[in-house]
Parts: structure tokens; sequence; C-alpha cells
């Protein structure tokens, strides 16, 4: 034995990475991990790890002690939201390669998965961030009491339908005893199910497109050695050599590497990296070394399109033309000798008319294509390799067959494969040589003819050589039904990351590293960075930062969380005022609200009459939202997907604008657009002359388009922006509502002047009108000034507040659980009274009885997804004049003039929860600080907003699975710090 295999730690690698351990059949559990100590414990069980194999023990299976005599094995891997979940810390999550971060879904349009194999119609929860692992059961029939090794085991030519199920059966009861009798993993949820099994046909193994299978995979150094394997050559004309084992397992040298340091002719030279200086880099190298990256890809496979499509162009000819090797798997070169000789270079074909270049065995490992006129081997090809790992699943349609007259099932492939650089190896691959239709500049305009994406499914045509036709009409046959990247860990490195494992309790105050403030550089606002909630609430009451202005000023601002804190300054708001609200709405349109007027008996009395013009909201509101709940129902039901924000969160309160405030979107004239602020945004200005004269033309054909109701939400949104969120005059936002307030405010106007002279109807804005009339005295232009300011308060302060919160509570419990449901139980601490209860509901159960038990089920958790994630969790106040405060604790504060005060009622609500979850017991049930309950400036339409909130929940929860969507589009997207998009998929 040499120096290199010595050093390769083999009893550490996973079994199945390197060196094939010939499984006939597999079952994949992909799972989500609930509880992350339960499944720590559950990773660090006896029999797990003794199922949990080793390349060693695959090179020499005499020494395999079974585990429970299940003649099974299983891989273990996780994804990144899965080592996310289990805890691992930040530092060392952040040193795993961008492609593995962002997962496959969000690489999906990068390396080809677009239209028919885009991750929007991905089976499952597939690309989805909750799917945290994968535990691979493998059985292998050879495996006996007595390890007889592989190459002795004789298999049957075929292994029929009954002794496939005995295996499956076999993998069940290695399950069942890893699970010890429960239901499920403990501490996770199992999200998807398969299973695959081996093609033995004729003695043959077989892929369903009629092709031998399993003949070709690269050599490397270290594995077994096996008669069709093929490294790398440094020349055109050399011999073949292993391919260096750091180009499929972490810890080791790569190819590059390798030349770079010229260990090329040294194989004795000792293959493993060495350990890093750097404390953060030694721990990612101890976790990651002997594992690899796994590619997993479910690919369905139109096996009677393929053998139709080949058997109208020219039979079995066209279909190994396409594929580059025979039916019995013997390459298309002149120099193979056998059907498992894949000591071949294409250095004999090298204009493609043996096998053509488009063709998939050429793409997928170009040997000497690449190389024409220059003499370095497969030096290009050499850092693109994979070892493939895939299993068949579905029946087998036998040769001879004529398609139409084979049985209809859902058959394919469960593609699966290790390397350690997912972006320049399995990434390189699919987007450079697979979907490249300039594929290596040869004359082959067409993508992969077996597994390349077409688009929408549109055809395209063969290539065979740059002399005969192209085969036409050629459709796509292979389509991605889901997939992910996961880390397959060494042994050593799966009990590190047990070892790591945290439970996650959602309801902690999160102390995070405190960065330096610059005062500068730095953003007040992002207080997570800077300010420790743990010190506002267990200790000192207030935190201090200065802030130095452009033009020299400094100002200083003041954070308090603590409960107590937060009530008395809230209750001092002639002292703490929210005067850059006042300013703010002065500015938009001509006079004050009454969020922005000073503290007093008339203001009080006033809010209490418009409060009352609200109430009769609660009776009326579910007749007003059912048309709006309906339209996304039937979205749901034909699409099985919705975008949470545009569809649902932000229509419920415009609804509400429509039907009970009584303010209608305006309507077009004929050819006139209703906001050219809204097409000036469009384009990134805040006014229309902004834009040349082309686009103002021809805005529509530029992409523009809107509807009233998205005219009429834009106006709402950009006032609301300029008042509330707009915290450092940016001039952008400011001219934006300066320019939507000039065309919102005549919409109104011309409206409420229509209803003074109409009849009455029962909405508040002809309750206003009647109010403001009989008791306040108020006509003509100054009634329809103080009309127009109560309805523009209560719409601009509710409807994207009110979508916010839809939108918080349902990400939030999304981010709880698997999908929906598990959310709400969990937040609800888990019950079989919940689960029971909104399975009924998913069943159709409207009853009085099972509505209100849902009320009174939602109602807490509602309240409770709102203190973690509040619609806002920083309130600002200014203190104008200057003042002397006193904390609860005696602190005596001088507050400077100008000062602004920076209270977080997110970090007092959230130490509510941990609190109650320490001490076991529910939150209290009402929440004053979600709302501003008690104060002047409390929300006077908070019952409203959370009569809606329950009500979006209660949509979503007619469907299974509510879940995000794959890949980012599942993710909250934000635009101007408020939800913007976030795609939702159910079954």
């Amino acid at each position: 034995m040499n120096t290199t295999e010595s050093a390769i730690q083999l009893d550490d690698i996973q079994a199945h990475v390197i060196s094939s351990a010939r499984p006939a059949a597999a079952k994949y559990f992909f799972f989500h991990i609930r509880d992350p100590s339960a499944f720590s414990a559950f990773l660090a069980s006896e029999l797990l790890n003794g199922l949990t194999l080793s390349e060693f023990d695959i090179q020499h299976p005499q020494a395999i002690r079974l585990a429970g005599d299940y003649q099974c094995f299983t891989n273990i891997a996780f994804s990144f939201n899965g080592l996310a979940r289990l805890g691992l810390p930040q530092t060392l999550l952040d040193k795993f390669p961008v492609a593995f971060r962002e997962g496959m879904a969000e690489r999906a349009r990068f390396i080809g998965d677009s239209g028919v194999d885009s991750p929007s119609v991905w089976e499952g929860y597939y690309g989805n961030a909750h799917l945290h692992g994968l535990i691979a059961v493998n059985y292998m029939p050879w495996l006996k009491a007595k390890c007889a090794t592989p190459g002795k085991f004789k298999a049957p030519d075929q292994w029929s339908a009954r002794e496939q199920e005995l295996h499956f059966e076999k993998i069940d009861r290695c399950w069942n005893a890893l699970l010890d009798g429960a239901a499920t993993i403990p501490g996770a949820e199992i999200l998807q199910r398969e299973q695959a099994h081996v093609i033995r046909y004729g003695t043959r193994l077989k892929e369903h497109f009629g092709f031998d299978d399993g003949i070709s995979q690269p050599q490397v150094a270290g594995a077994q050695a096996y008669y069709g394997s093929v490294g790398k050559k440094r020349s055109n004309d050399g011999e073949w050599y292993p391919l260096a084992l750091g180009e499929f397992v972490m810890g080791y040298y790569d190819e590059l590497a390798t030349a770079n340091l010229g260990r090329q002719n040294s194989p004795e030279a000792d293959p493993t990296l060495p350990v890093p200086a750097d404390a953060i880099e030694r721990a990612y190298h101890a976790l990651t070394m002997n594992g690899s990256f796994l590619v997993y890809r479910k690919l369905e496979q139109d096996v009677k399109g393929f053998r139709a499509f080949c058997a109208n162009k020219g039979g079995n000819v066209v279909a190994e033309q396409m594929v580059g090797r025979k039916l019995n798997g013997e390459p298309l070169t002149k120099k193979a000798t056998g059907i498992r000789d894949n000591q071949f270079d294409f250095g004999d074909d090298p204009d493609g008319k043996v096998c053509p270049f488009a063709s998939h065995m050429r793409r997928v490992n170009p040997r000497l294509t690449l190389t024409r006129g220059v003499n370095e081997g497969t030096f290009r090809v050499d850092q693109h390799r994979i070892i493939r790992r895939g299993m068949a699943y579905g029946p087998f349609i036998e040769p001879g067959t004529r398609p139409q007259q084979a049985p209809d099932a859902v058959r394919g492939l469960h593609f699966f494969c290790y390397n350690a650089r997912l972006d320049s190896q399995f990434e390189f691959i699919q987007k450079n040589w697979i979907n490249n239709c300039d594929f290596m500049y040869f004359p082959s305009p067409v993508v992969d003819p077996i597994v390349g994406n077409r688009q929408q499914g549109g055809a395209s045509s063969f290539p065979v050589d740059q002399e005969s036709m192209p085969v036409s009409g050629l459709q796509q046959f292979v389509f991605v039904r889901g997939g992910e990247y996961f880390l397959t860990p060494g042994k050593r490195g799966l009990a590190r990351i047990a070892s790591l494992a945290e439970t996650t309790n959602p309801f902690r105050v999160f102390k995070q590293r405190i960065d330096p403030f610059d005062p500068n550089e730095s953003d007040p606002l992002e207080v997570a960075r800077y300010v420790d909630s743990t010190e506002l609430i267990q200790g000192k009451r207030f935190v201090k930062l200065w802030v130095d202005k452009e033009n020299g000023a400094r100002t200083p601002y003041y954070y308090f969380a603590h409960r107590q804190e937060l009530n008395r300054i809230l209750s001092l708001p002639n002292l703490f005022t929210n005067d850059l609200y006042r300013k703010r709405i002065s500015a938009l349109t001509g006079s004050d609200m009454l969020l922005s007027s000073p503290v007093s008996q008339q203001r009080a009395e006033r809010k209490e009459r418009l409060q009352t013009l609200l109430r009769p909201a609660l009776s009326m509101l579910d007749r007003i939202l059912e048309p709006e709940l309906q339209r996304a129902r039937n979205i749901l039901r034909k699409t099985q997907s919705i975008d949470l924000v545009e569809g649902l969160s932000r229509r419920l309160p415009l609804a509400v604008i429509k039907a009970f405030y009584g303010i209608r979107p305006v309507t077009a004239e004929q050819g006139a657009p209703v906001s050219r602020t809204q097409i000036a945004h469009y384009f990134d200005r805040s006014d229309f002359s902004m834009l040349p004269a082309a686009w103002q033309e021809n805005y529509a054909q530029l992409g523009f388009k809107t509807t009233e109701d998205d005219t009429f939400l834009f106006w709402v949104r950009m006032l609301f922006l300029e008042v509330f969120l707009n915290q450092y005059n940016v001039p952008h936002i400011a001219h934006l509502a300066i320019n939507a307030a000039k065309e919102f405010v005549p919409v109104i106007d011309h409206q409420i002047r229509q209803a003074i002279e109409g009849t009455k109807q029962p909405t508040v804005l002809h309750g206003l009108i009647e109010l403001y009339q009989s008791d306040d005295n108020i006509n003509d232009a100054d009634l329809v000034a103080t009309v127009r300011q109560s309805m523009l308060e209560f719409m601009v302060g509710s409807t994207d507040t009110t979508s916010k919160g839809i939108a918080l509570v349902v990400s939030t419990l999304l981010g709880m659980g698997q999908d929906l449901a598990a959310g709400i139980c969990a937040m609800a601490r888990g019950s079989d009274e919940c689960t029971r209860l909104l399975t009924s509901w998913q069943q159709g159960a409207r009853d009085d009885k099972t509505e209100a038990a849902i009320d009174t089920l939602l109602n807490p958790v509602i309240t409770d997804c709102l203190r973690l994630n509040p619609v806002a969790p920083l309130v600002p106040r200014y203190c104008t004049s200057g003042a002397t405060y006193t904390t609860t604790l005696g602190d005596v504060l001088n507050i400077e003039p100008g000062a602004v005060i920076c209270l977080l009622p997110q970090v007092s609500m959230a130490a509510t929860l941990r609190e109650a979850a320490v001490n076991g017991v529910p939150a209290p049930d009402n929440e004053p600080l979600i709302f501003l309950d008690g104060t002047p400036h409390a929300c006077m339409g908070a019952h409203i907003a959370l009569l809606e909130i329950r009500q979006a929940l209660k949509l979503l929860l007619e469907f299974k699975n509510v879940r995000p969507a794959a890949g980012k589009a599942g993710l909250m997207q934000e635009k101007y710090k408020m939800p913007a998009s976030m795609s939702l998929r159910c079954e």
C-alpha cells in the first residue's frame, strides 16, 4: 500500500460515495427538522450508526458486521437550510460555497432549469427551504450473513415484480427498526418519500430508454478500480490515470491543486490537504473532511414519447446517435473494443462523424474533444467530472414493445451525483455542456438531446454530423420534477454536526454580535447590529448613540425596549411627539390628520366618534371580504399557488376600502393613464417628465401595465412610505409621494362631493359626512377637506399595515413548521386537538362550532406572531424641545432638543414570549404593544386588521400543505422595507 492509499481515510467516507455499493433497491426519505435536539439524538443512535457504512466497508465487505442483519445501509445528507436549522454557527455556515448556500432552486435559471423544468412546477417540497435533509436506505442483496463480495453475487436475469416488492419490504423492515416504532423520524417530519429499483433485463442493467446502464464512472484515486472506469490523460497519446480524490471528496488535493503543486507524477505523495491555521477555516475543514456535495434530481422520462420519436426517425440508429452509445452500451467510437471499454478519447473522431458532437455522451464527458491541436490530454475536462449514483423508478417497458401498447405509468431516474465543487462540476456540466446551444463552439446548435432543457417544450433538431441533414422535431423527453443540493458529511463530520445541534426556541430574544457603531457610516435604525437588546431588557434601560449628519450637526438617538419605559414614553405624547408625521402629512395634503394633531380633549372625543363609525365592520367584514377570498380560493384551486402579498394580503384591505370605507378606484379615460406617477415609478423615476419622450409615448410597449386597483394601491403606498417609513428624507420617495398625492387627493375629493350630493349609503364615507355636518357644523369646502383627511387616515394608516400584518403572520408560521398547519400547531405549543381541528377544517367542516373553535385557536397564534414580527418593530418619537426624563430605574436623562427616541416593542414582546416559554405557560392573550393600545396613538382599526388576518389564515388553511414555493420565490421579498412578494404552494 503506497502513501496515497494509506493516507485516505476510507473508514470516514460514507459508503457508496467513491465506490459503488451496488444496491438493488433504495428508498429515499426527505425530511424537515422540527426539533434539532431530538433529531441529533437520532443521529447518534446505535442502529443508525451501524447502518451508516463506510468506503472501507465496501472495499472490505468481509469485515462488515451487519446491523440487525438487515442487508441495508444508509446514507445521510443535509441541505444548507438543514445545517442552519441544526444550529451550526453562522461563521461556519458562511464558509460553504455560494451554490450550496443558495440551493438548486435558486440556481435553476443559471443551470438552465426553466419552462417545463422550472422550480415553480416541481413536485412537493423539492427546492423548498423546509427540506432539510435526506436519508437513503439502500438494499444490497449480495450482503448476506457471510458477507459475500458483490462480484461473487449471482443476480437473476431480471428482477420480477414480486422480487422488487420483497426488496422494498426489507427496506421497510430496516426503516421501521430505525424509527423504533414511531411514525416519523424523531425530531423531524418526512416531507417526500421516493423509491427506486435497478432495472435488470436479459442479465444486463438497463435504464428506461433501453440502454445498458452503470457502465462508465470516473476512476478515482483510493476507490475500487473496476472495468469500465476511466480517469484522466496527461497527454493525448498517454496512459490513463485515476483522478485526484479531491475532485469528489473534501479535504484532499484536487486536480488543479495537484497540477499547480507539480504532484501529478508523485503518486506516493500525501493527498490530504494541510489543516488550516485560521480557527474558522480549521473548524470548517474538520466539519467537511471526507464529505462530498450530493446533487439530487428527480428526472421523469417520457419513454413512450422517446421510443415513438426514434421509431419515426430511423429506429435504434437515431437513438444511439443521440446517446452516443449502442443499446448494449458499446460507445460509438472506432477504438472501442467492447461494451465496457471506456478508455477511449474521441481522438480518432475529431469531426464527430462517428459519435456526434451533440450526443449526450460526448457532451457530459468530452474527453479529448476540447483539445484539438493541443497536446494536454484531458486537462480541460478533468475538473468537470462527477460520480453518478442514480437509480430508476417506475415499471420498465421491454424492448420491442410498441409504445402505444405500453402501460401508462410514471417512470424515470432518481439522479444522484457526488462532487467536491458544485459550481465547477455538476453546474458546469449542466450549464455549459448540457444546456448550451453552442456547445464547445462546434457546429451543434442544440442542447443535449437526452437531458437538455427546451424551454417551453418546443421542438428542435439534432445534427448528426456536418454533412447529413439534421434530425428534426426533437422534443424534450426528460423533465426535472425536483431537486436539491446536499452535503454528505464524513462519519466524523456527521457526529460533529449532531454535537453542534441546538434546541431552537422561536420565543427567545436573540443576542447577536454587536457591531461597533460608526457615527458617520452606520444606520441607527439597524438596531440589531448596534444595540444589545438583551441588555435593554435585563439591565440598563436605554442606549444612546450619536449620529453625525452631512451638515456637520450631531443627532442623539435613544433606544428603549423595557415595557415599563415604552408605556411611560408613549403616555407623554406632547413631550415625545410624532412631529415628523405631522410635517409629512401637512406637506402632502395641506392639513393635519387626527394622527398628527396635538393630544387634547377635543382630539380624544373626535377619535372616539371615528371609532364608533368603524365598529360595524366586525359584523359586515365576512360579507365584504368573501368575494376577494373566493377569488384567491379559485386561484389556489386552479394553480395550487398564489402570491401571498399581491394575491392576498394587499387585496383584503382594498376590499375594505371599497365596500366599507366607500372609496372606489378611478376608471381611466380611453387611452389616458390614471397615474403618470405610477408610470414614472415603474421606470425608477419620481416624475413623468423625467422620462424620455419615447418612453412617455410607448410605456405600455415597454412593459408597464396596471389595473384600477393596482393604481389605487400605488397611491396609498406612496403616501404611507413618505409619512411612516421615510425616516431619512430620501428625495426620490418624497417626490413620488408628493406627485402621488397630487393625483390621489382630487380623486378622493371628487367622490366626497358625489357622496354629499347623493343618496346616503352604509359606508364610513357617508358616516363621516353626516358626523361632521351634524356634530361639527362643517360644510362646503371645509367639509370636503375634513372628510378627506379622515378618509386618508383610515386608508393610508391601515391598508399597508394590515397587508404587512397578514404577510408577517403567514411567513412567521411557515418558518416554524414544514407547512402552515404545522407552524400553527407549533406556535400553539402542539397538541392533538390542534391537528384534529385543522384537519377537520381542511376537510370542509364549516359549522358554527368548528368556526368558533378555529377562531379561538388562531387569535392567540396571531398575537404571538405579531409579538415576534410586529408590523412596527421600531416606533420613532421626537423630543422636539428637549426634556428631562427619569427612567424607571431612576436614571435622569437630559434629552437634547431634536433627539430621536427609538422605541423597540419587538424586543419587549419577544421577551414576554421567552418568559412564558421558560415558565411553560401561554403568553397573555392581550398584547397592548402591537397596536399601542391604551396610548393616545392607539390604532383605531386594530379589530378590523386582526379579523382580516384571521380570515386570510382560514382561507389558506382550507388547503393542504401550504408552504413556501421553491427557491427565492418562496422567500419574503421586500421593497421599501415592505413585503413585496412571497409565492406559496399547496396541494
